[in-house]
């Protein structure tokens, strides 16, 4: 049974890469100092994680899309609510405040696709953070435009057809900033470079039975070798 388990175990962490219909990668633009900023925000008595302008880019795709690579991917900015210190790292709730945006790079504000966004998780671990770390519907997009690319227009048609669009992405702090001391308080401030993906993929159920039904090939292709 133990080798069972193991096999089910590997087949669920590779699940993401092996179902993946379409995705999209994105990171900090080389030479921009900081993509993201961490800092209480007076006035809603709460942390706030925003993001700066035509400070992240689109650096990858599959399939490879040359018009979309280095669009600018606008995060919205979030607040953060639901503060658990667990004693070694600090979990939250972000709340997005407006919509997600990939906007074009060609000098204007020419966006090219807009979507709501849920809340999400968020783990702080020294000067480390992942936001959206679990595989949920992440992404509801409400306006795009109609054959810009490759990318984009199969996202669309990705979600039209049931896959969830998940997004996650982690960022790192610059000069050492803790974040996980920062957030304890109510003070400082923290910046620092991020990367991250788009992939759209069956929804959660769906993926844990594509799991098992890999693992159960593994293990039947393992027993016919050994016989």
């Amino acid at each position: 049974m133990k080798p069972f388990i193991s096999a089910v175990g590997v087949a669920l962490l590779l699940t993401t890469p092996l179902f993946a219909e379409t995705t999209l990668h994105f990171s900090t633009k080389a030479g921009v100092d900081h993509a993201w900023e961490l800092s209480w925000n007076n006035t809603s008595a709460q942390w706030q994680l925003s993001f700066a302008d035509d400070a992240i880019v689109v650096d990858g795709s599959n399939p490879n899309d040359a018009m979309l690579a280095n669009d600018y991917v606008l995060l919205p900015t979030m607040n953060i609510s639901g503060i658990a210190d667990t004693g070694s790292q600090l979990r939250a709730t972000l709340n997005p405040r407006e919509a997600f945006r990939i906007q074009a790079d060609t000098g204007g504000e020419d966006t090219v696709l807009t979507a709501t966004m849920p809340t999400g998780s968020f783990l702080a671990v020294g000067t480390n953070f992942a936001a959206y770390s679990n595989q949920t519907d992440d992404l509801d997009i409400g306006s795009f435009r109609a054959g810009y690319g490759t990318v984009i227009p199969a996202l669309v048609a990705d979600e039209n057809r049931g896959l969830i669009l998940d997004l996650s992405f982690s960022g790192d702090a610059i000069g050492g900033a803790n974040m996980y001391d920062l957030l304890r308080g109510q003070r400082g401030v923290a910046r620092g470079t991020l990367s991250g993906q788009i992939s759209s993929i069956p929804e959660p159920a769906t993926l844990l039975i594509l799991g098992l039904g890999a693992a159960l090939a593994n293990q039947f292709r393992s027993k016919r070798q050994r016989a």
